[in-house]
């Protein structure tokens, strides 16, 4: 009796079952053309230092949202390598509908950087960030990630997909306004090759329901009585 007491209240215990899901895949398309996505802490001013996001809406089967554990992206280096970086800016901001006043929201994280086969162009490197447990409720976000270097590394070129756009454009900024093209973020059409999505991959976790308090109240009442039989 004791033996079946435990495992009901074991499975009682239990969270919900949760699953792994790739919640935006946009592969690298290299004959397209490329937008700079690069922090160049080194630089006076940081004044080219510029950053890449792209939309991503989460939906959860539960409505408790995702905790986020990878990101990868996809870089073309035009000069050096970048296989020595290990770090690198991830950018997440939630979409309120005024992206265009918004600083980037970035913290730094751990990469590794493997080597991609060239394709038209490169060099070209797989950027990854993982074990991120990063929790995002449902909703819309920009997210991008932008390796950090010294300029004397590499000059860094974000690939793009094929030319379309899953939801809305890619969106771009250089806050120090080096490019002249102003310090707030905007549409990847300003470079004059059209709309463009980023490419991007976001894996994340699907966060479980919380457990109710009946089934924990339910689990200790069992135990109570085990508890007052084997008296």
């Amino acid at each position: 009796m004791q033996q079946r007491l435990l495992i009901l209240v074991a499975v009682l215990l239990l969270p919900a079952v949760t699953h792994g899901d790739t919640l935006l895949s946009q592969q690298p398309d290299t004959s397209q053309f490329a937008f700079a996505d690069h922090n160049f802490f080194d630089s006076p001013a940081d004044t080219v230092s510029s950053f890449l996001v792209d939309d991503v809406t989460l939906a959860s089967s539960n409505g408790q949202g995702f905790t986020i554990d990878k990101v990868t992206t996809f870089f073309r280096a035009s000069a050096g390598d970048l296989s020595g970086v290990t770090t690198a800016l991830l950018t997440i901001i939630q979409d309120d509908g005024v992206l265009d006043t918004e600083i980037p929201g970035t913290f730094a994280v751990p990469i590794t950087v493997s080597a991609l086969a060239d394709q038209n162009q490169g060099p070209n490197f797989v950027v990854t960030a993982s074990g991120l447990n990063l929790s995002l409720a449902d909703g819309t976000y920009w997210v991008g990630l932008t390796p950090s270097m010294d300029s004397s590394v590499a000059e860094t070129l974000h690939w793009t997909t094929s030319g379309q756009t899953n939801g809305r454009q890619a969106q771009w900024i250089n806050p120090a306004g080096g490019f002249g093209i102003g310090t707030t973020w905007t549409g990847v059409d300003i470079f004059g090759e059209g709309e463009y999505d980023i490419s991007l991959d976001i894996h994340g976790i699907e966060n479980p329901v919380p457990e109710p308090t009946s089934a924990l109240l339910l689990a200790a009442g069992f135990l109570g009585l085990s508890s007052r039989r084997r008296r």
